[in-house]
């Protein structure tokens, strides 16, 4: 497993496992790991992971991400047009959420209110000409 220098240890200066060596900032890590034991199902994976306390973050079922979204890590190529239309999807359920309907709102209250001074600061200009005329 690569791990680039952006990721790896924030690109920070840090002593290996054990203090054996430095490892100068910035630079890739390359991790070598054998897989001792797998479960069966995401469900078990997860389960395990809470009972040994790992703190390991829980991991979604693929049914619950778009199809078209490879699971990092998967191997799966990377196709940016179906990663675009994967984020496409999430953005047009997001949008026609309840938050975002709100927000939505909120927006276009803030632009009326905006279009309202705008036309009464024009009518005041206007009245201040027409009283300077007077």
């Amino acid at each position: 497993m690569v791990c680039p220098h952006y990721y790896a240890y924030g690109g920070v200066e840090k002593w290996s496992h054990f203090g054996a060596k430095k490892i100068p900032a910035n630079t890739d890590l390359e991790f070598k790991l054998e897989v001792l034991e797998c479960e069966e199902n995401i469900d078990a994976l997860n389960e395990r992971n809470q009972l040994s306390n790992n703190k390991a973050p829980l991991i979604e079922k693929q049914s619950e991400w778009a199809a078209a979204e490879p699971i990092v890590g998967s191997g799966l190529i990377y196709d940016p047009d179906a990663v675009a239309n994967a984020a496409l999807r999430k953005a047009s359920k997001l949008a026609g959420s309840t938050c975002a309907k709100e927000r939505s709102k909120q927006l276009k209250e803030i632009h009326d209110s905006e279009k309202l001074l705008q036309t009464l600061k024009n009518t005041a200009k206007k009245q201040t000409k027409t009283l300077k005329k007077l």
